[in-house]
Parts: C-alpha cells; structure tokens; sequence
C-alpha cells in the first residue's frame, strides 16, 4: 500500500486543524460559560417580569442589557447570574443565548 496518499494529514495540518477547534470549542462551550456574553431571546417588557434584580436599576440594567448584552457571572442548571455595567441580574436560561 502507498503510505504517500494526497488524502494522509501531515502533522503541521493535523496542528493547524487543532488550533481551529480550540477557537470553535471556546465559542460554543456551554459547559462553563463563566464570563461569556449573552444576550436577550425576549423583549425588554418580558425581561422586567422574569428577572431577579441583584443590582443597579431595573429600567437600566434592562436597556444596557438589550443593547451590549451581558456577562455570565454565575450560573446552574437552570439560570444565569449576568452582569451589566449598571448592575446584575439573575435570569432563566431560557430567555438568553449565548452571544
């Protein structure tokens, strides 16, 4: 058999190919999502009735938060603990997506 084949992924290749799936891994892990963005599935009105204020203002912790998102302070298995600039949250997983 030819060892030689067009189709056989050298070592700088398979190297190349690992540094790509670190990136893609990082973008999409959503097993420990501390300190990633996301952002908001819902409208502002449906976000002052489901969340749990932590910190700041309510009207403007929601409007900072529909404009740049938020970062993942906390989290379990069924909510996120996000902060904004202007304060923190706690929130439903099911009214977020990782940005």
């Amino acid at each position: 058999m030819d060892n030689n084949n067009k189709n056989d992924l050298s070592l700088d290749d398979f190297k190349k190919w690992m540094k790509g799936q670190d990136d893609f891994a990082s973008k999409f892990s959503k097993r420990f999502p501390i300190g990633e963005t996301v952002i908001s599935r819902c409208s502002g009105r449906k976000l002052s009735e489901t969340i749990t204020l932590d910190e700041g203002n309510l009207k403007r912790v929601i409007k900072e938060f529909l404009k740049n998102g938020g970062k993942v302070k906390e989290f379990d298995d069924y909510e996120y603990i996000v902060e904004v600039r202007c304060g923190s949250f706690s929130v439903k997983k099911k009214y977020v997506m990782l940005d």
